[in-house]
């Protein structure tokens, strides 16, 4: 996969320098602010799923919101020469999601206490983009780009116990999630206004391609009795399931192997769908090298 970032980025930098011609070129850094709407139906089953196996009753206090759309940052750095644009950028956004339940450790056979478990979501995609500019009035541009990267990031599930007298030690574990590398494909469309020689205002909006197809256990700090009771002792390399006996649908959410699914019990992965659409604001800041031609 990396070889193939690569391989591309070459191409796009090669292209670029046949398409334009020698003479004067700008360096550009830019920072964006932007909203990304999605709807990421598997994760946003898994959690409920979760904090439903953790919670029996109804005095669990749920400050989660699901993964339906997030702020984003995203900084950049390329060349610009005439009307082409080729550039590196990597975007970044962050989920966290918290259950409390004081119910769940008699359905363990623990007694009773306090469960506190966080969903922690980070993601960093990095991009190659190129754009083309056509300069609409003197000081405004209409631009539309393509990018293509990958996703890095990490995830965690954290459970922290505390017990009542005479129901055990407190207890935490931390158990991290590998989202694997992901392709990311976005296109875009922007107006921009130069409002100094060395300054820029761009007005984005596009479509994100992005899924992630598993989410793998890669190491595991510490124990938790409850998780452990209740999730079959989970193990590295086990992953996020949505579990289904013979005509229902995605009854449990389990931590396991995928290639433990046999006859009459599904295991379908939790797969996070990130694609959608998304808009932003970037500043960008220009630095002229050479001379006009």
């Amino acid at each position: 996969m990396l070889r193939r970032v690569v391989f591309h980025g070459y191409v796009l930098i090669l292209l670029f320098g046949l398409i334009t011609p020698a003479g004067s070129f700008e360096i550009y850094f830019l920072g964006d602010l932007g909203y990304s709407w999605y709807n990421a139906k598997d994760l946003n089953r898994f959690m409920l799923l979760l904090e439903q196996k953790i919670d029996t009753s109804s005095n669990g206090e749920n400050i989660s919101n699901g993964f339906d759309g997030k702020l984003f940052q995203t900084i950049g750095l390329g060349v610009k020469q005439k009307c082409w644009r080729v550039g590196f950028e990597g975007d970044y956004w962050h989920e966290q999601f918290t259950h409390r339940s004081v119910t769940a450790l008699s359905e363990a056979g623990l007694g009773t206490g306090l469960v506190e478990s966080k969903e922690t979501y980070t993601f960093l995609p990095l991009s190659l983009a190129v754009a083309y500019d056509h300069v609409w009035e003197p000081g405004i541009t209409l631009s539309m780009g393509y990018s293509f990267g990958i996703l890095a990031g990490s995830a965690q599930i954290l459970v922290n116990t505390e017990y009542t007298e005479n129901s055990g030690d407190n207890d935490l574990a931390r158990y991290y999630l590998s989202p694997g590398l992901t392709w990311q494909h976005k296109i875009h469309f922007e107006t921009g206004w130069l409002l100094l020689n060395w300054l820029g205002l761009r007005m984005q909006g596009g479509y994100r391609f992005l899924t992630v197809e598993r989410f793998r256990i890669e190491k595991i700090e510490g124990s938790s009795r409850v998780f452990e009771q209740l999730y079959n002792y989970p193990e590295k390399g086990d992953e996020l399931l949505l579990e289904s006996y013979g005509s229902r649908i995605d009854d449990e959410a389990v931590i396991d192997k995928w290639s433990n699914s046999g006859p009459g019990r599904i295991l379908r992965k939790v797969r996070g769908e990130f694609s959608g659409f998304y808009t932003g604001v970037q500043f960008v800041f220009y630095w002229k090298i050479g001379s006009p031609p």
